[in-house]
């Protein structure tokens, strides 16, 4: 996460957000048509790679909250991020009786087959964000 932090710095939060959630996806299409262990482990290490981008969507939900002109009710930076880890841990918490339930159903390909369908949608909503600027505090601060 350092490296990616590091990055974000430098190029800004979408410039390193972006590789990281295609990583993801690309991960989980593998996981998906892994045909041996070998492909499935490389899935698994690229999907799990991905999570060094984490903190760098937190930045990215913090400055769209501060920049974003669109928007009629502001967010305070708790209340978004607040939001953000609810729902991702809501999903944490459903997610799997689903994935079971389909498992059981269909089969475990079928259930990794769904769950690439909807990151490859999610990188598509994700490659629709524009870039902010970084903040005047973090400009100031590189300056000292």
């Amino acid at each position: 996460m350092i490296p990616a932090g590091l990055l974000a710095d430098r190029y800004g939060a979408r410039q390193v957000m972006l590789p990281g959630w295609f990583l993801g996806v690309v991960g989980v299409v593998l996981i998906a048509a892994a045909p041996n262990f070998y492909i499935l482990s490389l899935g698994f290490f690229l999907y799990g790679a991905s999570a060094a981008a984490i903190p760098i969507i937190n930045l990215y939900v913090l400055q769209s909250i501060h920049e974003d002109k669109t928007v009629k009710h502001k967010l305070s930076p708790q209340q978004a991020l607040t939001f953000v880890y609810g729902l991702f841990w809501l999903a944490q918490i459903i997610s799997p009786s689903v994935g079971g339930l389909l498992a059981d159903w269909l089969s475990l390909r079928a259930v990794f087959g769904i769950s690439s369908g909807w990151f490859v949608l999610s990188a598509l909503v994700i490659m629709r964000t524009e870039n902010y600027p970084q903040t005047l505090m973090h400009h100031s601060a590189r300056q000292h």
